[in-house]
């Protein structure tokens, strides 16, 4: 009996810090959706497709850039409660919306998934773009 009181305590002191961190709406609802969906296509990518393969360093490297992600929407969050707006972290939010939704149309594209080709060819092109910036660095 102990235990689970100490374990409903701790999960409530958890959510409530996260809660305080980040407010709730249903923008970082969505947002967290996203990037789960975006994780698991990703591994799911790496089983299907033969030409890619497993590689535990590159995923996290990729939960590490999630977690950079999510401090800065904590951040715009606390910016907002800072000046008494909400436009930071809704502006903030669904950014990385649209990129974890161009992430899972990309992961879905590896594991052979035709996409319309409107799709394909922009996400070709943002690729290029972002090939081109890399290497002019």
């Amino acid at each position: 009996m102990q235990n689970s009181e100490t374990l409903t305590i701790g999960v409530t002191v958890l959510v409530s810090f996260l809660s305080y961190c980040f407010g709730i709406n249903p923008a970082l609802e969505f947002l967290l959706w996203a990037i789960t969906l975006d994780i698991f296509i990703g591994v799911l990518a790496s089983f299907i497709n033969p030409r890619l393969y497993f590689n535990s360093r590159k995923m996290f490297r990729g939960i590490a850039k999630k977690i950079i992600l999510l401090s800065i929407v904590a951040f715009s969050h606390q910016l907002d409660q800072l000046m008494h707006t909400d436009i930071i972290c809704l502006t903030t939010t669904y950014y990385f919306i649209i990129n974890e939704g161009l992430s899972c149309l990309e992961n879905a594209g590896k594991c052979n998934i035709k996409l319309p080709k409107i799709i394909q060819t922009s996400l070709e092109q943002l690729k290029g773009l972002a090939d081109y910036e890399n290497k002019n660095r």
